[in-house]
């Protein structure tokens, strides 16, 4: 996967930021990896490990992206595919905003729970 999106960056201008991005926050995530073993008891090397991977996990959307775009023919803006490793928009609900609200969830099946019966 590293490879693949070092090769769209190469070849669209437009993911090289997300791709730059990308590999800082993978290889700053994997060199924490490797610290974390050296020195076990160093204070937020983990949380700072985990913090690196997310943003590393985080950034490859743009791929996934500029990859469903490509599949479906069509070429998504560069301002679509650099945002797209960002949270969605919230849907818009009131006049003039289309469908509507989402519709609710189908019910879940509630489960019976017994109380413990300790032998006595």
């Amino acid at each position: 996967m590293e490879v693949a999106f070092l090769r769209r960056a190469l070849a669209d201008p437009s993911l090289r930021p997300a791709q730059r991005l990308h590999s800082a926050a993978a290889l700053v995530g994997v060199t924490l990896f490797f610290v974390e073993d050296a020195a076990p008891r160093a204070p937020f090397i983990h949380s700072a490990w985990h913090l690196c991977s997310a943003g590393a996990t985080n950034t490859i959307h743009a791929l996934l992206a500029d990859t469903e775009a490509r599949l479906n023919g069509s070429h998504a803006p560069p301002d679509a595919r650099k945002a797209a490793f960002m949270l969605p928009e919230p849907q818009r609900t009131g006049a003039g905003a289309g469908a509507g609200p989402p519709r609710p969830c189908e019910p879940r099946r509630e489960l019976a729970v017994s109380p413990l019966q300790l032998p006595s």
